[in-house]
């Protein structure tokens, strides 16, 4: 009898060292990002590049790839392109930018529909006038990404 319960404490350690004795755990599903997130992150990375002197749409478009969407981006290519090209910084909606935007960046989300959402991005540091922008994410593969970028309307 004691090298029966041997044989089957030592199958049983068999099995769970490969992992095939115990349910396996089940795994945590992936994080969702929310929008804001999206907008504060992609915000935060763009106003770095920038103060780097990279510019991020044409040096770094993996990156760009992950937080804008495809229409967009081609969108942005074909201006770019174009004999007008482009007359100021899309992402930004100005010709130039402030040092500070990079470390003063808010974000409110004022609308989600669950496929399309809309946020409001305060870059500006105390004492400087706030500058906002209205940013359009959609959801593109199952991903929110930045669809549209605007000066709102106050």
């Amino acid at each position: 009898m004691g090298n029966f319960r041997a044989l089957v404490g030592f199958v049983f350690a068999a099995l769970a060292a490969h992992g095939l004795g115990a349910p396996a755990a089940q795994s945590a599903p992936p994080r969702v990002v929310e929008p804001s997130e999206v907008v504060s992150t992609f915000y935060r990375w763009y106003l770095r590049s920038l103060t780097q002197d990279r510019d991020p749409v044409t040096q770094d478009t993996a990156t760009l790839r992950k937080y804008v969407a495809a229409a967009l981006i081609g969108e942005i290519d074909k201006r770019l392109k174009s004999p007008e090209g482009l007359d100021s910084d899309y992402f930004l909606q100005a010709q130039d930018y402030l040092d500070d935007w990079e470390g003063n960046v808010s974000v409110a989300q004022l609308e989600n529909t669950g496929t399309v959402a809309t946020t409001v991005l305060t870059l500006g540091g105390k004492g400087q006038t706030a500058y906002r922008l209205k940013v359009t994410l959609k959801k593109e593969a199952g991903t929110w990404k930045i669809a549209k970028v605007q000066r709102p309307h106050d």
